[in-house]
């Protein structure tokens, strides 16, 4: 028996959020479910404990939100148990959103079925927008809101089922969510096999609890073949922490470290499951004969001496004594009883031989039956609501969910338009602007706001508009040509960033902050102070570790600095930034970026977080030699199988470069940071010069880095291309038109900003509107650019089925389109969608 899905092939098919996506084992999924990068390489580690066991650490930094995760994977010691340490960070300045669920894979057939705790009753769909009793209730989800699903829930609502079992799936695929707050387990189990796969956890903290199953009918079972090859049908029993639903995203703070712990086992020898907690599993249920019970227990350790027990009201019924038990011998007997007696009348035990209760359990009362809670509403048009508060409190909830469909914004500005003044609408639309780097709006929007809070010289009790100010004043001074302008905007800053520790819900991020600008200062000791008092808040925050091991280099201190380094790596024991500065430390840096590689899922990208993180302390002599040692390394690379086109054997080669503009352009810009002019300049084109080959920035630091490059050598067509698709990336849509329109400008024939000028055009809105109706209507100008793009380069097939596509609702006839794909056809031919 398999714990796990044991996978023997390898066969993505179209589900992930990048599309490829393989079945088997367990996906990791942070800070969004299928998270984008599933089927990418990832970093890991293997480490030795003191207690002789051994842990595998694997994690990513998430490249689009840029939270970090890191998971320590030990089989431990003295239990048959695997432990999964979780650790969650938000290592940047703002506050983000977060969603996480363990997708455990387990193999399921006609005798699988699904344990969700006995007290649970309830059910729900994705979104909560379906509840059902549980576990019998109705075969099909409601999808009466959908017209052309009315007949078809008409026709199954009265078709209960039970719906803990896969074989009853005859209908359609399924996601059912658990409604139980009062057990801190999950299980499911194969009565053939006569084993099955339990979990357990803090319920406070892993309130998740859900299965998915394509089901037991023909289409359903078409995935066994595009999955797999022997392997047959797989169920998905998966836990949430910090989120009972998908989507269900919890906030979590700027420079914030979350951290939770799981424990998976196998299961086997007793007939089910009723109970399970980290010591093993209990099974207490009454047969067809009722005078007789069937009472198990799994043990997850060795145990001898120990006594198994039956209750009836309280008392001992039955007791078998000096029971040795052990993950491979279960304990498992039929017991008599009388048939009079309630089920909630019996408790079996199992007790260690010191008397002290290793397992129990009770059975839970009938479902009551109570009316099934309300489902979520969807957003109404702005412009039917009346209370200020809710028209925010609505467009939070797409913010915090990362609604797709719907923007938020408009909701921000119509309680904006009830009361100018409101801070909490002001702040949350200053946060999104921020994050899309339209600091000038931002800054408008979190000044009206902190006024509010600070009225009548008012010592605010919400410190959130004066620390997102004070950001967005220290990314405008990063922006700033004007050396005045820029110290005026430090110090302002500063002074905000001060008043933001007098409150303790943001005083950690501040107290980061204020360390971070004195190191931009060269003011070692401040500097060192400010990280100590952020750490006196967060103590197991791997990058204030590592800030700190910094600082004290700087002060030349290598012993304490060592020390340092060391509680970052016990914090996370993937932490790059630590590597790189541990090599600064040691060796002046020698052999930075080798160390910091080794063992890295995709190694360019976490390198430029590192470079980031002394980018934003100013450490310009690192910044310079990274990107150095990076450069040094991808001229040893060997080139991609073709230049210029994503293939399926260059996209593993990509994972492993260090092939990337990027570096240069930092360095360019550390460069003009010390005073060498020249060198930047020459810095500068030669990034320019690169490949753009998996070149797609989106960082705030490379969009500053960017808008430095555009303005100091402004002749260098791939600095206008990239910044216009951070512009893009970052909803400041026209400013990415402008930016591609200069780097055609530059060079006529660039594909890429001829093609994406296609694609801008093209798609003028990015959401819908409540109608469902997309905003914005296309231009012919898209087609042109995009036919300018396929004459510069005729091998996009991207860029052909964009153009075709558009082309049909331009209305543009189909001898015209027809002659299109003629003239590319040797491009249309090698393209495969499936």
């Amino acid at each position: 028996f398999e714990t796990f899905y044991r996978q023997h092939v390898v066969k993505p098919a179209l589900i992930g959020m990048l599309g490829a996506w393989i079945s088997g084992g367990v996906e990791w999924n942070f800070p969004h479910h299928h998270r984008a990068t599933s089927a990418m390489p990832v970093d890991w580690k293997l480490a030795s404990n003191t207690d002789g066991s051994k842990t595998i650490w694997i994690g990513e930094t998430e490249l689009r939100r840029r939270l970090k995760w890191t998971i320590g994977l030990s089989l431990l010691p003295d239990r048959a148990v695997l432990q999964a340490e979780n650790i969650f960070m938000n290592r940047g300045p703002t506050i983000e959103s977060m969603l996480y669920w363990a997708n455990v894979s387990v193999h399921c057939g006609d005798d699988y079925q699904v344990l969700f705790p006995p007290s649970c009753h309830l059910g729900f769909d994705h979104h909560k927008n379906f509840w059902t009793s549980f576990p019998i209730g109705p075969k099909s989800v409601d999808h009466s809101w959908i017209p052309s699903q009315r007949s078809k829930f008409a026709d199954d609502a009265d078709g209960l089922i039970d719906l803990s079992w896969w074989k009853n799936f005859t209908a359609e695929s399924r996601s059912i969510f658990a409604m139980d707050p009062e057990n801190d387990w999950i299980a499911g189990y194969d009565y053939k096999q006569n084993a099955g796969t339990a979990h357990v956890s803090n319920r406070h903290i892993t309130v998740g609890k859900k299965f998915f199953l394509w089901g037991n009918f023909p289409e359903a079972r078409v995935w066994d073949t595009v999955l797999t090859d022997t392997d047959g049908p797989y169920l998905e029993l998966m836990v949430g922490c910090w989120s009972d639903n998908q989507p269900d995203y919890s906030w979590i703070d700027p420079y914030e470290t979350r951290r939770v712990k799981q424990y998976w086992f196998p299961v086997k020898g007793i007939g089910g499951v009723k109970h399970v907690t980290i010591d093993g599993a209990v099974n207490l249920e009454r047969l067809e004969k009722k005078d007789e019970v069937l009472l198990g227990f799994h043990s997850t350790r060795v145990l001898k001496g120990c006594t198994v027990e039956l209750l009836e009201n309280g008392m001992p019924a039955f007791a078998d004594r000096k029971v040795a038990i052990d993950p491979n011998t279960p304990w498992c007997k039929t017991v008599k009883v009388s048939a009079a007696l309630k089920d909630q009348a019996l408790t079996g035990r199992l007790l260690d031989r010191d008397g002290k209760v290793i397992l129990a359990y009770t059975p839970v009362p009938e479902d009551p039956h109570d009316p099934l809670p309300p489902k979520v509403e969807n957003p109404k048009p702005p412009a039917d609501y009346t209370s200020a508060e809710e028209l925010y409190l609505t467009g939070l909830r797409l913010d915090q969910f990362h609604n797709g469909l719907i923007d938020p914004v408009p909701y921000y500005e119509q309680a904006l338009k009830l009361d100018p003044s409101y801070s909490a609408a002001n702040v949350a639309l200053g946060i999104r602007l921020a994050k899309s780097g339209d600091y000038t709006a931002a800054e408008k929007c979190l000044r009206m706001a902190a006024a509010r809070v600070t009225r009548n010289y008012t010592r605010a009790k919400d410190a959130e508009p004066e620390y997102m100010l004070a950001l967005v004043l220290e990314e405008q001074a990063r922006l700033a040509a004007d050396p005045s302008e820029k110290a005026g905007k430090l110090k302002e800053a500063e002074d905000l960033f001060w008043r933001v520790t007098w409150r303790a819900t943001l005083a950690r991020p501040a107290y980061v902050e204020l360390a971070r600008l004195a190191c931009l200062k060269g003011d070692w000791e401040e500097a060192l102070a400010r990280a100590d008092e952020a750490l006196e808040r967060d103590t197991k925050s791997a990058k204030l570790h590592v800030l700190r091991a910094y600082v004290l280099r700087k002060l030349g201190c290598p012993r304490t600095a060592a020390d340092a380094l060391s509680a970052a790596f016990d914090c996370d024991a993937l932490d790059s930034w630590g590597v790189a500065e541990q090599a600064f430390l040691k060796q002046g840096g020698k052999h930075a970026v080798l160390n910091a590689g080794r063992n890295r899922g995709l190694k360019a990208q976490q390198l430029l977080e590192t470079v980031c993180d002394y980018w934003g302390i100013g450490a310009w002599d690192e910044v310079a030699e990274l990107c150095r040692q990076a450069d040094d390394m991808a001229a040893d690379e060997k080139p991609y199988a073709t230049e210029g086109q994503v293939l399926l054997k260059d996209t593993v080669a990509a994972c492993e470069s260090y092939r990337c503009p990027l570096f240069a352009y930092f360095a360019g810009y550390a460069a003009a940071m010390k005073g060498d002019t020249d060198e930047a300049r020459k810095l500068y084109a030669a990034a320019a010069a690169q490949s753009t080959d998996y070149c797609f920035p989106n960082r705030r630091e490379e969009y500053a880095v960017l808008k430095h490059a555009a303005t100091f050598s402004p002749e260098l067509a791939n600095t206008w291309y990239y910044l216009g698709n951070v512009e893009w990336n970052w909803d400041l849509k026209e400013t990415a038109l402008a930016s591609w329109k200069k780097a055609v400008s530059l060079y006529p024939k660039h594909a890429l900003a001829l093609r994406n000028l296609g694609f801008g055009l093209a798609h003028p809105g990015t959401y819908f509107t409540n109608t469902g109706v997309p905003s914005g209507v296309p231009s012919r100008e898209a087609y042109d650019y995009y036919l300018r793009a396929l004459a510069a380069d005729p091998g996009n097939f991207r860029a052909l089925e964009e153009m075709d596509k558009l082309a049909e609702k331009l209305g543009v006839g189909t001898a015209e389109r027809l002659a299109s794909m003629q003239t590319y056809r040797a491009t249309a031919e090698k393209y495969d969608a499936c």
